[in-house]
């Protein structure tokens, strides 16, 4: 039991090293940890970057399974082996964060576009279609290609330094420069579409 739960860590923190190795490599302006202070005490950000479209807010999870739910349940299940594990819908939470970055960046005053997404990373598969902004791990790459080389328009750039002054983060690549490596899958992580 006790290497079976080392295996299964250790597999899931590779999955999120390659994530987070992809994210860095893409050579777009990208932070970790953004915490936005609110009357409540705050929300934390877990990844996010400057892309050609705006700020694009990203949630990354290792999971494992058969998933049951949709873009507007209130709650998912997941079925591993003859176990059944019920959660809140992520998608919530990554879609409030979300709002909570538009209202203190002022996103919608400056007319900047932002977008989020719940990255699942791992062997896993809907019962039914994907929901709406849940993306795997090649989707997630296929983003990232796509975004590649293309411009971000001057000011968002402007309005990305700004933040970044104002709000604490972890810095990645704060201002986009581009990391050697690949954007591809390493030997051993879990792929699905």
């Amino acid at each position: 039991m006790i290497q079976w739960m080392r295996r299964t860590l250790r597999r899931r923190e590779c999955e999120l090293d390659a994530a987070h190795g992809w994210l860095k490599a893409a050579g777009l302006p990208y932070v970790r940890d953004v915490f936005l202070p609110d009357a409540e005490g705050g929300v934390l950000i877990p990844h996010l970057m400057l892309t050609p479209e705006g700020f694009c807010s990203l949630e990354l999870q290792c999971m494992k399974g058969k998933l049951y739910g949709s873009e507007h349940s209130l709650r998912w299940s997941r079925f591993e082996r003859s176990q059944r594990h019920d959660f809140d819908n992520p998608l919530l939470h990554v879609r409030g964060r979300e709002a909570h970055l538009r209202r203190v960046a002022r996103l919608d005053l400056l007319g900047l576009p932002s977008q989020s997404y719940f990255v699942i990373l791992g062997d896993v598969d809907f019962h039914k279609a994907w929901p709406g902004g849940v993306v795997s791990a090649d989707a997630l790459q296929a983003m990232l290609r796509g975004w590649r080389g293309r411009p971000i328009p001057s000011r968002a750039l402007t309005v990305w330094r700004v933040f970044l002054s104002v709000f604490v983060h972890e810095p990645v690549n704060s201002f986009g420069q581009r990391e050697r490596g690949s954007l591809s899958i390493p030997e051993g992580v879990g792929r699905h579409v």
